[in-house]
């Protein structure tokens, strides 16, 4: 589907009731705005080429309802967030085709520890990758397209593949949504993206109570049609984009392979800043990963949904996004 969303000065949303532009077919809940990535006047979206899409900067009520089936008081906590850059996204998560240029061995041999649930063919997701993997990703191809790199990743043992960890981290950049090259997306620019302008669990709508337990198989009109996750998967991921993509154009952002963001966790996301809120640290900390995978419950596969993750911590892939830079052209 294609909506038109005006374009206007960046504004917090007020006392969480969302915020004036809406999506065709979708709850309206965030204002999107040109920021300092993109140009003015008004952007036909979605707006994707060449397997990445548009998002434009605007502000969005990150989080979720005390009163949705599956929230968690203590960290999905309603914040007013705005996005003051405008990015753009892979429309899909890394594929194994995508990762074999960086990583794989010159013989054609796949390291078994990126393997996922049998899903094997060039188009599945690339799965099992630690936080600094995606990181060392990020880099190789920031430098392959001529910029500069927004990780710098120290005391590193391993290979990418195999046993690859570091212990600390810095980012190049002022903040890692000013950095100039590719990179995980922070945790709430990955939320803002699956919303796409709508306010529900999942980007189609609501979540259904399950009348008989979260771990059971119940029916979900608004997830079943967008996700890969523990009621239709068969126990394993599949090839990219075979399900309905979100109003942004951006296919799997729920279920099918559960996506690292950039972000540290913190328990209160209400007291981090308002504007491009970017929660960081240089050492061993918790890093939050999103959306669900295809063996998930239900409500791991919301968008306010998250999991504090060790960075160490093996069974994530993700996608990466560039923020667009002052005059850029998309």
């Amino acid at each position: 589907m294609t909506s038109k969303v005006a374009l206007f000065g960046l504004a917090i949303c007020g006392a969480m009731s969302g915020c004036s532009a809406s999506t065709e077919g979708t709850s309206a809940g965030a204002s999107s705005s040109s920021g300092s990535g993109g140009a003015g006047g008004a952007y036909d979206l979605p707006d994707c080429r060449d397997g990445w899409c548009l998002i434009p900067a605007g502000s969005f009520v990150k989080g979720s309802p005390p009163d949705e089936y599956g929230h968690h008081e203590n960290s999905e906590r309603q914040a007013n967030v705005t996005l003051s850059r405008s990015f753009v996204m892979m429309q899909y998560e890394i594929t194994r085709e995508e990762w074999a240029p960086f990583a794989y061995d010159p013989t054609g041999e796949i390291p078994h520890d990126i393997i996922s649930a049998e899903c094997v063919e060039p188009d599945c997701p690339v799965a099992n990758l630690t936080w600094f993997e995606m990181a060392a990703y990020s880099n190789w191809l920031s430098e392959r397209e001529g910029l500069d790199s927004c990780y710098e990743l120290l005391e590193c043992t391993g290979e990418v593949g195999h046993a690859y960890a570091c212990e600390r981290m810095r980012v190049r950049a002022p903040s890692i949504s000013e950095c100039a090259g590719y990179r995980m997306p922070t945790e709430a620019e990955w939320e803002y993206a699956y919303r796409a302008g709508t306010t529900t669990a999942f980007y189609p709508g609501d979540i259904w109570p399950q009348l008989n337990g979260e771990q059971e198989c119940e029916y979900q009109p608004s997830l079943g049609p967008i996700a890969w996750f523990r009621c239709n998967s068969g126990n394993r991921m599949h090839p990219k984009g075979q399900m309905q993509p979100n109003p942004w154009g951006l296919y799997d952002m729920a279920g099918n392979n559960s996506e690292w963001t950039h972000s540290v966790y913190r328990k209160d996301y209400t007291t981090l800043p308002p504007i491009d809120p970017s929660p960081d640290g240089e050492t061993l900390d918790e890093r939050i990963a999103k959306g669900g995978g295809f063996n998930s419950w239900v409500t791991l596969c919301r968008a306010a949904s998250h999991l504090a993750v060790p960075w160490y911590g093996h069974g994530f892939g993700g996608r990466l996004v560039r923020t667009l830079r002052g005059g850029e052209a998309w």
